[in-house]
């Protein structure tokens, strides 16, 4: 990537994650971000602009050879495990929401999952009741008592 490419192909980056945080709360706002980010790329030299595009198709096929070597420099899995430091001592707690459309809540499961392999105490709960970062929906009874219930564990730790 040439150096002059960098903080324009990052502003446009922003842009999109912002539509996709903006997509559970607001559709119309999200949408509206989302023109914004590929009027932005529109306006971006090559290569950033053929990389920006493949990000909003969500072009997988394409992007994912492009990024692997650099995700490889990084180390190999173990290095980007959680498996790779010592466990924690202290329990974990994993907050996750169900409709995050950044990260997918999978990845708490999975790892959940990792950690209680290795003897964590892990307390994980998966809820409707916010997005990606945001608690920003209207709650069942049930729903917000498992959230109750989260905390109140936390607490009595």
């Amino acid at each position: 990537m040439p150096p002059d490419q960098v903080e324009p192909l990052r502003k446009v980056i922003l842009t999109y994650l912002e539509a996709s945080r903006l997509d559970l709360v607001d559709k119309n706002e999200s949408w509206n971000t989302y023109q914004r980010a590929r009027a932005m790329t529109a306006s971006l030299p090559d290569p950033s602009k053929t990389l920006m595009n493949y990000v909003n198709d969500r072009d997988v096929a394409h992007l994912g050879p492009i990024l692997l070597p650099h995700v490889t420099e990084l180390g190999d899995d173990r290095m980007l495990s959680p498996g790779r430091e010592a466990a924690p001592r202290a329990p974990v707690y994993l907050l996750h929401g169900t409709d995050d459309n950044v990260i997918p809540a999978i990845e708490s499961s999975l790892l959940a999952d990792t950690l209680r392999a290795r003897g964590v105490k892990v307390h994980q709960l998966a809820t409707s009741l916010i997005t990606h970062a945001e608690v920003d929906r209207s709650a069942t009874a049930a729903a917000m008592w498992r959230l109750i219930s989260f905390w109140a564990d936390l607490l009595d730790e």
